[in-house]
Parts: C-alpha cells; sequence; structure tokens
C-alpha cells in the first residue's frame, strides 16, 4: 500500500496463466495514471519512498528493475540481471530424483551507506503435488545505483531465508528446510554473515 492509500496489486490472467501489476485507486479501480499489466515473473516490492523494485525470474537468473512511484523506469537504477546458484539436483532418498533450485521469492533490504541486501529463495513448501526447488538462498548485496557490489561476495545458503537485516554491518538471517516427505519446516536456523560475505563463524 503506498502511503497515500492506492494500492499495487498482482494480476493472474486464468486464461493466459501470465502474471501483471498494476495500481489500483482509493475506490479500488485500476489507477489509470499507472501502467496497466507490467507483465511479472518473480515478485515486486514497494519501497518506503514509493519506489517499486520487480524481480523476474527466468531459472537460475533474476533480473532486477525499479521503476518511479508512477510505474515508469527508474533512470537511475539500471536493470541488472543476476545468476544465482546453479540447478543442483540430490537424492534425498526415497525414490526420487532430488529438487533443483527453484527461485521465487525476494526478500530486499536496506543496508548501511545506501546500499541494499537482497536473498533470493527456493523452497519446496507445499503438498506432496505442487512441492519443487530446493531449500536454498542467495544473498548479494547491491550498491546505491542497484548495481551489484563487487567486494559482497554472493553467498548461497542451504536454508530457504525468512527474515533478513543488517546490524553493525553484520547480517542476521533466519533460515527453515522443509522436510523431504512432507513438505513441512522441519526446523529453523540463525546465521550471520560478515561484511565481505563470508559466513561468521
Amino acid at each position: 500500500v503506498f502511503e497515500d492509500g492506492r494500492i499495487l496489486v498482482g494480476v493472474r490472467d486464468t486464461g493466459t496463466k501470465q502474471t501483471s501489476y498494476t495500481r489500483l485507486g482509493f475506490d479500488g479501480e485500476r489507477d489509470p495514471t499507472f501502467p496497466a499489466n507490467t507483465p511479472l515473473t518473480g515478485t515486486i516490492t514497494l519501497l518506503s519512498d514509493g519506489r517499486i523494485v520487480t524481480a523476474n525470474f527466468s531459472d537460475n537468473t533474476v533480473s532486477l528493475s525499479r521503476t518511479t512511484s508512477s510505474g515508469k523506469p527508474d533512470p537511475s537504477y539500471p536493470t541488472t540481471t543476476i545468476t544465482l546458484a546453479p540447478p543442483l539436483v540430490r537424492n534425498p532418498g526415497f525414490g526420487s530424483l532430488g529438487f533443483s533450485p527453484i527461485y521465487g521469492q525476494l526478500i530486499y533490504r536496506r543496508a548501511t551507506e545506501g546500499k541494499t541486501l537482497v536473498a533470493f529463495v527456493s523452497n519446496r513448501i507445499g503438498d506432496s503435488h505442487t512441492r519443487q526447488g530446493e531449500d536454498v538462498s542467495t544473498i548479494i548485496r547491491l550498491d546505491i545505483d542497484g548495481r551489484v557490489d563487487p567486494i559482497f561476495r554472493p553467498i548461497v545458503i542451504h536454508e530457504a531465508i525468512s527474515s533478513l537485516c543488517s546490524v553493525d554491518d553484520k547480517i542476521n538471517y533466519v533460515g527453515f528446510r522443509s522436510d523431504e516427505v512432507l513438505g513441512i519446516i522441519s526446523y529453523f536456523h540463525t546465521g550471520r554473515i560478515n561484511a565481505d560475505g563470508s559466513l561468521d563463524v
């Protein structure tokens, strides 16, 4: 929800199965000042200043973009394409071929000095018919201009991160793993990452 009460919404066409997003006005009708049906293959995040970050996933890559509050491309923030952890296959021991990361979630958090932490998450929560993907997360850090911070080593954690924050230049996170058979959360885990992207052990 924007500060003025307008609402950012995702829409899925049941016929074409395509997902898009737009903005609703105070009356619940589509806002004519905002682009309609902007394609989306991932997630949208509304920032505190009204700008919008989109993450469009394709296999193990993601494209990050930012728009202004009016839905127009933000010229100060170039579209950044990031390669995440390559597909992995493991055998959980139950006659399955295992699971590969299928990224579809994003956690976007402000860090120090105008930088941003981004966690891309894949997990297997769901019933036996919809459960897919590996419990794995890739954390990166972006500079103020939206480009990947070269001094921060992207880190892969074999848990699905549910919470992320930056404290005193270190990164605290909460992750979980799901049961391989039942598809329910089996345990939670907390960890900390150093400012350069290495695990704080």
